[in-house]
């Protein structure tokens, strides 16, 4: 094998978990969607909707 492709399995490998965890909760989110979608719901109410960061500010 080519050494990059021997660093990509050895980078997948050792960051498995943290893949796993991303996809389970985007599968998580979508399935709290659906189900705010299937009762009416189109937008969360601004008392409970996360609050947005300009990351550009926070970078600077």
């Amino acid at each position: 094998m080519q050494k990059s492709t021997t660093s990509s399995i050895h980078t997948l490998k050792k960051g498995q978990v943290e893949i796993l965890n991303s996809f389970l909760e985007g599968i998580h989110h979508k399935t709290k969607v659906l189900k705010r979608n299937a009762f009416g719901c189109r937008r969360l109410p601004e008392s409970i909707r996360p609050k947005r960061t300009n990351r550009k500010s926070e970078v600077m």
